[in-house]
């Protein structure tokens, strides 16, 4: 088994996720697109396993580890043993079912596959790390750069922005949307944002037809105005900011063929962070137009709450959910 090596520290912890950033676009090499990935050899296969137990132990920690030390140098550990591990021949073929603490999700298609994990930093401020990996034999991955902080609320629903400039959080679905006007993926995504709100957000992913690289946003969220001879609202990718108190819907509901979005009202917080948006039971949607774009409709339907929905939420058996919905034991 791989050794696990926590005790080298950077003296300087509020620098150090810009280190490992610095590290991940280092390590992440980009190779020449290949057709599909074809089958895994066995001996590829234990390679993978045996560093897969080192990298799930780097991942938890990451995650819950309460020394803020361990989780950096767990981070700064866990990516280019994860990069290594990936440049096996056809390791698009391998689930990575122990990564618990990393989302990993696929398209329908399994043109690709993307990692985002999260790293707590404070109460109030968090890092996101990810990864595209191409379904080829020869490693292609694009490494994703969380510059959320340097991005203003104009840009994140009005900017077209590179995988290097990437508005972090952690992907718990994708949708694929195949039109003539061009192919996209709708990127569920979370971010915890700070310690009173959170937010959850649909981001677009395409790929360049001549580099292949891959982007985020694109104008096919529309907001039909709410009153005669308005002009509808284009959005790059849907934002919804709620109070942490509270849990908000934000997903693709495929027997309506909807997105479907829980209403969001301001109130006053309950905790002295002033004004929250929570949900008020009512739902709108957006369903996709012959013109490949996303277009709002008011109102699906109601459900009316005695309270506001709080979190953690519980399922009848009462285990909690963490942010990726996955129960909690």
């Amino acid at each position: 088994m791989l050794s696990i090596s926590l005790s080298t520290f950077f003296p300087l912890i509020p620098r150090m996720h810009k280190l490992i950033q610095f590290l991940f676009i280092t390590i992440c090499t980009v190779g020449s697109l290949s057709s599909q990935s074809g089958q895994l050899t066995e001996e590829a296969r234990e390679k993978i396993a045996i560093a897969e137990d080192t990298l799930s132990v780097f991942a938890y920690t990451v995650l819950h580890d309460s020394l803020e030390t361990n989780r950096y140098a767990a981070c700064r550990e866990m990516i280019p043993l994860l990069v290594k591990t990936l440049k096996n021949e056809n390791s698009f073929r391998y689930p990575f079912e122990r990564l618990s603490s990393i989302s990993i999700q696929y398209p329908a298609d399994s043109s690709f596959r993307i990692f985002t994990w999260q790293l707590f930093i404070s109460k109030d401020e968090y890092k996101y790390y990810g990864a595209i990996q191409m379904n080829s034999p020869d490693l292609k991955l694009y490494p994703l750069i969380d510059r959320s902080a340097a991005i203003s609320p104009v840009e994140l629903e009005g900017r077209e922005m590179p995988h290097d400039n990437w508005y972090g959080n952690v992907v718990y679905d994708i949708q694929s949307v195949e039109h003539k006007t061009g192919d996209y993926y709708l990127l569920f995504g979370m971010d915890t944002y700070e310690s009173y709100r959170r937010r959850k957000l649909i981001d677009v992913l395409s790929f360049n037809e001549v580099s292949g690289k891959p982007s985020f946003g694109k104008p096919v969220f529309v907001e039909e105005a709410t009153y005669e001879g308005g002009y509808p609202t284009v959005r790059m990718r849907l934002v919804q900011e709620y109070s942490a108190a509270s849990y908000a819907t934000l997903k693709y509901d495929p027997e309506l063929e909807l997105i479907m979005q829980e209403n969001l009202i301001t109130v006053s917080g309950s905790y002295g962070e002033g004004p929250v948006n929570v949900p008020d039971g009512s739902y709108v949607g957006y369903e996709l137009g012959k013109d490949g774009r996303w277009h709002s409709v008011k109102k699906v339907y109601n459900h009316v709450y005695d309270e506001a929905p709080r979190t953690p939420r519980a399922d009848d058996d009462g285990n909690k959910r963490d942010l990726l919905g996955r129960r909690k034991h």
